[in-house]
């Protein structure tokens, strides 16, 4: 990055969106590999005005096939006139880490949270935004507990409705809202909202789920949100009453990553102001969405100064062996598995890294820059190296 190029979480959350975008498109071959999600360019700057930099769309990954089992050779053993006996050794069994994603806890979906709603009471001509596959934020959202329904209307509205399971977080940011000042929806357990000109935002404790919903009109104007928002929001509330959790939490599997809570403990040798001839380049710092989840107890999103952008989801494994067969193999020292993938728009062609280290998933890209794919690819490689390097020699 130049002294003249700024970070702009706008474009970066645009390039990030077309580079995800363009994985699901190649990976749609007959041979049915599996894809990452699939981001729609065309809401790219409505993602960022929803999630503050990010969207969380609900997953939906198939079940990995069966592998068969592997053929007992039969022996056919001499005669002998004294047989000799043979120790017989003491089984032992590892830990397996199981490839399937984790199964959803939350008891309501997205059509019952539209049809019990009224969503057409909210929004004009409403179209529900689904897309397949997973990536790391998402793959950590569904391993807490995780839901997020998307819905676009005429006149450039939007909707969200957003349920987690970390009610101790809903809990400390409805909290937050009232001493700030907010008012409480009275809805729920407890709850809080946040309108300003055409914005709403209702956040609503319910039982184990903390519910957070979003009305928003992308074009300038000073309208208030429909006086039919509270009614959606408080059938929300209803639904999820009358569905319990269905399962326990995943539990995931044991990684030396999961020690890494902050962006202040990715450690990287050299430092990445080495890696990118940069005396002046500073982080890493923390960046990510706000909204139903702002704190992931498995997730970090932290960048260097726009000029490296990395996403780690400790223990999430089985979300980058559900989008290794569409990345393009690559070699990353102390990476047990790595793969790049590349996407073109307007700007220019831009490329992202995903490496596999001790049952973690770790993405990296570089968020605004205008180098070659093998230059940038050459950048990727290195600065995974480096923080495979730091977390080693961290211990």
């Amino acid at each position: 990055m130049t002294e003249n190029e700024t970070f702009d979480p706008v474009r970066s959350a645009a390039i990030r969106g077309m580079l995800v975008n363009t994985v699901a498109r190649d990976a749609a071959s007959p041979r049915q590999r599996r894809t990452r999600i699939a981001l729609i360019t065309s809401l790219a700057v409505a993602a960022v005005v929803l999630a503050g930099g990010s969207t969380a769309w609900a997953l939906g990954l198939r079940p990995f096939p069966a592998v068969a089992p592997t053929p007992t050779p039969t022996h056919t053993a001499a005669p002998v006139t004294t047989p000799t006996p043979t120790p017989t050794a003491t089984p032992t069994t590892s830990p397996v880490q199981s490839l399937d994603p984790p199964s959803r806890e939350i008891g309501v979906g997205c059509d019952d949270v539209g049809t019990a709603g009224r969503i057409t009471s909210v929004l004009r001509s409403p179209k529900r935004h689904t897309t397949p596959g997973v990536w790391p934020e998402l793959a950590a959202q569904r391993e807490t507990g995780f839901e997020g329904c998307y819905w676009t209307g005429s006149g450039s509205t939007q909707l969200s409705a957003e349920v987690s399971t970390d009610v101790a977080t809903g809990q400390a940011s409805i909290a937050s809202d009232l001493a700030h000042g907010n008012p409480s929806a009275h809805l729920g357990d407890v709850s809080s909202q946040r309108c300003e000109g055409s914005r709403c935002i209702y956040s609503v404790i319910v039982g184990p789920y903390w519910a957070y919903i979003r009305y928003s009109v992308l074009t300038a104007t000073t309208k208030a949100p429909p006086s039919t928002l509270k009614s959606f929001v408080a059938s929300t509330v209803s639904e999820l009453r009358s569905h319990p959790l269905t399962g326990p939490l995943w539990v995931s599997p044991a990684t030396s990553w999961s020690s890494v809570s902050s962006c202040a403990d990715v450690h990287t040798s050299p430092r990445m102001s080495v890696v990118f001839n940069d005396p002046k380049l500073g982080g890493p710092t923390y960046f990510g969405r706000t909204g139903v989840d702002p704190v992931l107890p498995k997730y970090l999103a932290c960048s260097w100064g726009g000029s490296l952008n990395i996403y780690l989801a400790p223990g999430a494994a089985w979300g980058f062996e559900a989008t290794k067969h569409s990345l393009t193999p690559a070699t990353v020292v102390g990476a047990d598995a790595a793969g790049t993938s590349c996407g073109s728009n307007g700007d220019g062609t831009f490329c992202s890294l995903d490496v596999l280290t001790d049952n973690t998933w770790l993405q990296l890209d570089l968020g605004s820059t205008h180098a070659s794919v093998a230059d940038q690819k050459a950048r990727l490689v290195k600065a995974a190296e480096a923080i495979l390097a730091g977390h080693a020699a961290a211990g």
